[in-house]
């Protein structure tokens, strides 16, 4: 399903905005979110140097091995796995952009047949649509004056907008040693993977590179995910690989666009 290809792609962005101080040294962290249901989700992150697993309360996992050029979803229900090259990654995002296009065009031109007051109602929606003109403004982020602590740590109020609307609030510290030295390549490996599809979570990525901090805290619409927990761990190699016996799955990626 589109709905699930978007949702797995835009989920990368997350997952490697919880990631960016990992990069440089080994760590555990736990982050709680809200907002996607009536219960929390509590997820587990580990980090080493290059390679990162994101281990979800539904027992599925998220491996992203830059070292190998892959991104991993693993059910450990099911006990299968999918892989995808990060040019791969790229590409889906590419082809998905291009088929909200052609159906934002597609609806343009069902238009012209509506009444006024039809169309009226249209436009209102289509600028909400993935591929509308909006997704198409730069990004603004305010770093504001407001402090508070999380988790142990005190931080700095971020508020990223797009044509005037939130798109992204954060609050980070500059306390979680390590962020500091892996930021450009943390922010390039994000470009890589987002390529020139914004409604994939490109505006999310323009955002991540005017914010200084690790985040401890974000705010995505009604969705809030926040660290509860951090703290330096070595994670060994084999944690980030699939485990024996699973059976690899198909992606069913869509084709890139001509």
């Amino acid at each position: 399903m589109m709905t699930d290809r978007i949702r797995i792609v835009t989920g990368v962005f997350v997952s490697l905005a919880w990631a960016s101080v990992a990069l440089g040294q080994g760590l555990y962290w736990e982050t709680k979110t809200t907002g996607l249901g009536n219960d929390a989700r509590v997820s587990e992150s580990f980090a080493m140097p290059k390679m990162m697993k994101v281990i979800n309360p539904d027992g599925k996992a998220v491996i992203i091995r830059a070292d190998q050029d892959k991104f991993i979803t693993v059910d450990n229900t099911a006990r299968t796995y999918r892989e995808m090259t990060f040019a791969e990654l790229q590409a889906t995002g590419e082809a998905m952009q291009t088929q909200m296009e052609a159906a934002k065009a597609q609806m343009e031109k069902q238009m012209k047949s509506m009444s006024a007051e039809q169309r009226a109602m249209m436009e209102k929606m289509m600028p909400k649509m993935p591929g509308g003109d909006a997704a198409k403004a730069a990004v603004v982020v305010n770093k504001t004056s407001d402090t508070k602590t999380v988790a142990g740590y005190t931080c700095t109020k971020y508020v990223a907008t797009e044509s005037g609307k939130p798109v992204l609030t954060l609050w980070t510290t500059k306390d979680v040693k390590g962020f500091d030295a892996i930021r450009e390549d943390w922010l390039t490996f994000q470009k890589r993977i987002a390529g020139s599809n914004r409604s994939a979570g490109g505006a999310i990525v323009d955002a991540y590179t005017k914010i200084e901090g690790f985040p401890m805290e974000t705010v995505m619409g009604d969705i809030t995910t926040q660290v509860t927990k951090i703290e330096a761990r070595t994670t060994p190699v084999s944690e980030f690989e699939v485990p024996a016996g699973y059976k690899k799955e198909s992606m069913n990626l869509p084709k890139p666009p001509q």
